[in-house]
């Protein structure tokens, strides 16, 4: 995990815990389900997937 920096604030991510990880991450789970449920969503999703796999030599897990 990285850290996050700016003027103000840092983070070290690998220093959440597994317990506050879940609780920051858990909304965001609803958040994207709703968002992928609006028509068009989850087309242009499999678009963007299919160009970044074609990009990157067929395997989505490639950075």
């Amino acid at each position: 995990m990285s850290t996050i920096v700016n003027s103000d604030i840092s983070i070290n991510a690998s220093e959440i815990n597994q317990h506050d990880l879940n609780n920051l991450s858990h909304p965001l789970i609803q958040i994207i389900a709703d968002y992928f449920k609006q028509p068009g969503v989850q087309e242009k999703y499999e678009v963007w997937l299919k160009e970044r796999e074609s990009r990157k030599g067929g395997n989505p897990d490639d950075n």
